[in-house]
């Protein structure tokens, strides 16, 4: 029987936007029933009824913030190792991940992957070519590109003096003080990432292995390294993927200007980073991972005169964009950089 028919009940969890990551910690270490439950959520002070939409915003919201309060990392990140943190919250951590993913099918793929690999699959599962992967994901972009630069030349058998330089600076940070040499580089990168992904966050490793198989989702994570990687790379995403997406009413080929706008928002996509298409994606429908199959666009007119203003439906993944109101795409541009930037405006409301 699949774990999400085992569900029963319904219970209505209502949260704050600015506080979900503490409301919903509270409410998975308190009622550890809530598992064993179909949830809903209602965000306090704004006006909507979950059909799906809601409940991928509220774990969406919930991981932003766990992240920044929790872990660390640059792209992708593990458990933050302090005397503040106890392995009950990554206990409660590890419940929250199986239970959202039941419900919604969304993973936090932010988690490092040689992590989470470790963490369902055990440690042994994890290559050293893992394990230098993850961590070029791990730290920061500029310090990844230069990482894999210095990479290929140590594969010459020889590093320049500036990369020996960055090499002694970067290693300092983890207690490597030996002078780096081309022959042992990337030996030392693997330890250094074998510590700072696999050993380092131990404890909270197996708080969170212990929540992640609690109750009846003990067979959830019967995963291999392979169905890890596989889902990992499902919720993966790239422009072309997003543009895929889109589905447009048929109006649209009828209308020249739906159609300039249409194009608007490809070419819009087109030129966002990672990080930003994880937001476009979570405006329309609640995740920043695609859950759907689809996005709907849809026009609406607007009035002449008044500024264009997109709106999203997230329960049923659609954007309803304005029919008109935009001098050329670089004016569209700066409009959804203002709307996605600003959170304020994510609010569900009754429009």
């Amino acid at each position: 029987m699949d774990v999400l028919d085992k569900l029963s009940g319904v219970t209505n969890v209502w949260v704050h936007r600015e506080t979900v990551m503490r409301d919903l910690l509270k409410t998975y270490t308190n009622s550890r029933e809530i598992t064993q439950q179909l949830v809903t959520f209602s965000f306090h002070e704004e006006v909507g009824m979950d059909l799906d939409g809601l409940k991928r915003e509220a774990y969406s919201l919930f991981w932003k913030q766990a992240l920044e309060a929790y872990f660390e990392g640059s792209s992708t990140f593990v458990p933050r190792v302090s005397p503040e943190i106890e392995e009950s919250t990554m206990r409660t951590l590890g419940r929250i991940i199986s239970h959202q993913y039941v419900l919604t099918g969304i993973f936090p793929i932010h988690i490092n992957r040689a992590f989470m690999v470790a963490t369902l699959c055990g440690r042994q599962a994890v290559s050293d070519e893992d394990l230098l992967e993850a961590f070029l994901e791990y730290i920061s972009e500029n310090e990844s590109q230069e990482l894999k630069a210095i990479l290929l030349q140590s594969d010459q058998g020889e590093l320049s003096g500036e990369s020996c330089e960055f090499l002694l600076h970067f290693f300092s940070d983890y207690q490597v003080t030996k002078r780096p040499l081309a022959s042992n580089l990337k030996a030392t990168l693997v330890q250094v990432a074998k510590n700072e992904l696999l050993s380092k966050p131990a404890m909270a490793m197996d708080g969170m292995r212990e929540g992640l198989r609690d109750g009846d989702f003990e067979n959830l994570w019967n995963s291999s390294k392979d169905d890890v990687t596989k889902m990992y790379h499902m919720m993966q995403l790239t422009p072309q993927q997003v543009i895929s997406m889109l589905a447009e009413e048929p109006s649209t080929h009828l209308n020249k200007s739906r159609s300039r706008i249409f194009s608007y928002l490809k070419k819009y996509i087109s030129y966002l980073s990672h990080k930003e298409l994880g937001r476009f994606l979570r405006y329309v429908t609640g995740s920043p991972v695609p859950v759907v199959e689809c996005i709907k666009v849809m026009f609406h007119v607007n009035e002449l005169g008044s500024l264009p203003h997109p709106r999203t439906h997230t329960c049923a993944a659609s954007i309803d964009l304005p029919d008109s109101g935009y001098a050329s795409f670089n004016d569209f541009r700066v409009q959804m950089d203002s709307l996605l930037n600003n959170e304020l405006a994510w609010k569900f409301t009754s429009l």
